[in-house]
């Protein structure tokens, strides 16, 4: 072969590779996501140092969010957004990621067995599915189909192949409810006791602030009644603080959250 031939077939295959890889990017890389005008205008940078108790450990708020949203959403960001905004919105505004794709499944076989059964009974496309299997990030509506739900009992008792990846799966769809989050945020110290000390959680402070609302997440109310044995001067103040916070996410007000934000900051320990 001619040294010329031989130099233009290499110049096709490295263009074959570009576009190849092209292709690849496109549907591996998440899509560019468009902050909306509440998520631009809260500020939770009060928040951000806010001490955290997490299995026996104190973190930073930054730091606890981070975590907890790694297990659900792997290292991708949902819509692009920072993880102290989507733990708070998972928590306050589930019903707005029930069709978003935001439960990462890191197994490729399973990735593949549950993609195929979607297209198969028409609830994705063929498009989506070339998305999933290179990412593996799902919707809850997805996980939650019967078909789905089926396949998943199934693939929970293959012990060797996907039993394990099944758990996970399970275990990042707990711990997205707002009821589960608001457990793991405990960030109240009680007023007595040593550093080994349970910690209280945020949804104790929801269910005294705002029992309409926790309710409707499923928030268990006997922990306002636990919480009430603290001192009032203590624990009213982190009542109007936390309601508002809760009020103003609910409904976009961005000045109402911002207000509460920093007022727990001054409340919470750092």
């Amino acid at each position: 072969m001619k040294p010329r031939t031989r130099g233009r077939i290499a110049d096709v295959l490295v263009a074959v590779g570009i576009v190849g890889l092209i292709g690849y990017y496109a549907v591996t890389r998440p899509p560019k996501a468009v902050k909306s005008t509440f998520e631009q205008q809260v500020d939770l940078a009060p928040l951000a140092k806010v001490a955290v108790q997490y299995e026996g450990r104190n973190r930073s708020f930054d730091s606890h969010a981070r975590t907890i949203l790694k297990q659900i959403t792997g290292t991708y960001p949902v819509n692009g957004q920072a993880h102290s905004f989507t733990y708070l919105d998972l928590m306050f505004r589930p019903e707005r990621y029930d069709h978003t794709d935001v439960i990462y499944v890191k197994n490729e076989l399973v990735r593949r067995r549950i993609g195929d059964e979607l297209v198969r009974i028409g609830a994705a496309s063929p498009e989506w599915l070339k998305g999933f299997k290179s990412r593996g990030m799902i919707s809850r509506q997805h996980l939650e189909l019967p078909a789905i739900r089926s396949l998943r009992d199934d693939l929970s008792k293959d012990l060797i192949r996907t039993a394990r990846p099944m758990s996970e799966i399970q275990g990042a769809l707990n711990l997205s409810e707002p009821s589960t989050l608001a457990d793991f945020l405990q960030c109240i110290p009680p007023q007595a006791g040593d550093r080994l000390t349970r910690w209280l959680p945020a949804s104790w402070l929801w269910a005294a602030a705002d029992p309409a609302s926790a309710s409707k997440q499923r928030i268990n109310s006997e922990g306002a009644e636990r919480l009430g044995k603290l001192a009032p001067e203590v624990v009213e103040p982190l009542q109007r603080a936390w309601s508002g916070l809760v009020k103003g996410w609910q409904t976009e007000n961005a000045a109402q959250v911002n207000t509460a934000v920093a007022s727990l900051a001054d409340l919470l320990p750092n």
